[in-house]
């Protein structure tokens, strides 16, 4: 009874380590419109209620700075980004009211200054 017990506790203990390091991952290939216009990403499932979702930008059209976020499909919204170029990575920030098995999606943004629209591409991945 003992080693039954103990079977089920360590496969317990693994599924338990997988799921805590688990990712859902996606591309994006979008345009940011002129003018604080914005850009969307798909959408991808939350993995862990709160998790902050992982940013790596491939490439940002024109040698431009963009700013993301992360918003799910009940509205909410994390904060903004900003300085989002070329090969650069991220984490955004977001709350708890980004819960396990939300549909997440980036949202990009154009500056003011950018008169332009901006072509963004990379990969992301929430967690």
């Amino acid at each position: 009874m003992k080693r039954k017990i103990a079977i089920i506790l360590g496969m317990a203990l693994i599924s338990s380590s997988v799921t805590a390091f688990a990712s859902s991952y996606g591309s994006y290939n979008t345009t940011v419109g002129k003018i604080a216009g914005y850009g969307y990403s798909g959408y991808l499932q939350q993995i862990t209620t709160g998790a902050s979702p992982s940013v790596d930008s491939t490439y940002v059209g024109g040698d431009y700075l963009v700013s993301v976020r992360a918003q799910d499909d009940n509205g909410n919204t994390g904060s903004w980004t900003s300085d989002l170029g070329d090969d650069t990575c991220c984490y955004l920030s977001v709350s708890n009211k980004f819960l396990k098995d939300d549909n997440v999606r980036l949202q990009f943004k154009n500056n003011l200054s950018t008169t332009v629209n901006v072509q963004v591409s990379g990969t992301w991945a929430t967690h």
